[in-house]
């Protein structure tokens, strides 16, 4: 949109500068070849660095200093309505609230002043023109400018359905991790259960006139059991607790 704005102010420059030319002002040609290399050096972005650190209003009032002087030397010399086409697009794109509006009517208006020394059907043509320029170039780029802002707006939703998510396999995994934990605890500690219960039997039926050197080892696998059931279910329950802290 702005390279062909920027093609199309180019041409008009060039067309103003040729008729001045002919006219032979060469004060007026010599003003308004200053102009236009300032207009289109501060739309060019070379000090793109500085404006962004001086701020939108430098950088449009640079841009409406250069279009005032453009403006003074070619007054009637040309489609001098259409050099200000890229400044309302810019304030289009890049300004928001009230400094967008005033901005845009600024633009405008400078647009409108070749209409001022024009009679009777000039006036109507002029401004059938200098309208229908305006009109198709601030509609596009109110159009860019929602397109940009719904891209914008897409790419963060899908920026937080992506870590929403991640969040839901995070938890499905936990949640996997848990239940199979749980079944091994299970079934583990069935096995576990059962041979604690089997060596209590065997202790009991021993006799009672067996020396301990004999009953050793099996209280020793008692207690190794029972250390062995305790490790389980104390992995059952951190598992839970990590599964809970989960966002």
């Amino acid at each position: 949109m702005l390279i062909a704005l920027a093609s199309l102010t180019l041409l008009a420059a060039w067309v103003i500068a040729q008729n001045l030319a002919h006219e032979g002002k060469v004060l007026a040609l010599g003003l308004f070849f200053l102009g236009s290399l300032g207009y289109f050096t501060t739309c060019s972005g070379i000090f793109h660095v500085w404006y962004r650190r001086q701020g939108m209003a430098v950088y449009f009032g640079h841009q409406f200093v250069w279009l005032a002087l453009m403006d003074y030397a070619a007054w009637s010399a040309g489609p001098i309505w259409l050099l200000a086409l890229p400044l309302a697009s810019q304030a289009i794109l890049l300004l928001s609230g009230r400094a967008l509006w005033l901005t845009l009517l600024a633009a405008i208006a400078a647009a409108s002043l070749p209409l001022l020394p024009l009679r009777g059907l000039q006036i109507f043509y002029g401004a059938l023109n200098i309208g229908s320029s305006l009109f198709f170039t601030i509609g596009c780029s109110f159009a860019i400018r929602r397109e940009h802002e719904t891209r914008a707006e897409l790419q963060a939703a899908h920026e937080k359905l992506q870590l929403h998510a991640e969040k839901i396999e995070t938890l499905a995994a936990a949640e996997e991790r848990n239940r199979l934990a749980r079944e091994i605890h299970d079934g583990v500690a069935h096995h576990l259960t059962a041979a604690n219960v089997l060596l209590a039997a065997g202790q009991a039926l021993l006799p009672s006139e067996m020396p301990g050197a004999a009953r050793g080892p099996l209280e020793k696998a008692q207690s190794q059991i029972r250390a062995a059931l305790l490790e389980l279910r104390e992995s059952i329950d951190s598992r839970h607790l990590r599964t809970a802290a989960l966002p």
